[in-house]
């Protein structure tokens, strides 16, 4: 059994696409991703000032979906027709970078981490596009906010790439886009999570918090049947932390995945 723990549309659209490979998998999701509260005014705001931004940074897939309004749109028309040059769109990994292209903007408008990185986060993202940042320039990044965090618009996460853009003496300003929720799981899920739990589930993890979030859910399992397969050595850790019995890692793209779990006994 492989489960899949990313907010529900990115686990159904990795479900659909390891079927497409015969992989049966399913879609268990342990981060509930909801509006951030900002949308009426802080997003119309960014959009607004569109042509004032050197880039904007797009944390994931999620962040795609709840800026990428009618708002945006039409500012990202009215900024081209008004000869302004439209800021270029940075993306961590691949997935961002599609949901971005779903969206309508052209590839060549997107800036992403090579396709042979050896991970997809900020690191690889600023080997591509730190030579772009220089003062005056201003980057806008658009993250998430955690459930329960004190409420601003701001939002959490990506401060480490935050501070590379400062120190090359570019602003920097965050928005908070989406928040990120431990999920109410249904009574069919809570039964597929305990299944899993009693026997060798592999379990597919792209988010520390999203293990957190499973702790939280069901604190007194015994995980040490199980193996998760986690996206970065962070989560990795995280995972051994929590006592799953077997961990491996692997890129957070679907042929690494499929190469990895099809070469499992």
């Amino acid at each position: 059994m492989l489960l899949l723990t990313r907010p529900r549309a990115q686990a159904e659209s990795w479900q659909r696409q390891l079927a497409l490979r015969g992989i049966e998998a399913q879609a268990l999701p342990l981060i509930d991703i909801a509006p951030s509260g900002w949308e009426t005014q802080a997003h119309a705001a960014a959009a607004l000032r569109l042509h004032t931004w050197q880039a904007l940074v797009f944390v994931s897939p999620s962040a795609v979906a709840h800026f990428c309004n009618a708002t945006l749109h039409a500012a990202w028309q009215a900024t081209r027709q008004s000869g302004h040059v439209l800021p270029r769109l940075w993306a961590p990994g691949p997935g961002t970078a599609t949901a971005l292209q779903q969206q309508g903007f052209a590839a060549a408008q997107i800036d992403q981490p090579a396709a042979n990185a050896a991970q997809f986060e900020s690191e690889t993202l600023w080997q591509t596009v730190q030579a772009q940042v220089h003062a005056p320039s201003r980057i806008l990044i658009l993250r998430g906010q955690d459930a329960g965090a004190a409420a601003t618009p701001s939002g959490q996460g990506r401060d480490w790439l935050a501070r590379q853009i400062r120190q090359r003496g570019a602003e920097c300003e965050f928005l908070a886009v989406y928040e990120r929720r431990c999920p109410i799981w249904s009574p069919a899920e809570h039964a597929l999570a305990t299944q899993a739990a009693h026997s060798c589930a592999t379990w597919l993890c792209s988010s520390s918090q999203a293990l957190a979030h499973l702790q939280q859910l069901m604190p007194a399992a015994d995980w040490s049947r199980c193996t998760a397969l986690a996206t970065h050595p962070r989560i990795a850790a995280t995972a051994q932390a929590i006592g799953f019995g077997t961990v491996q890692t692997c890129r957070p793209d679907l042929d690494s995945v499929v190469a990895t779990v099809t070469a499992r006994p």
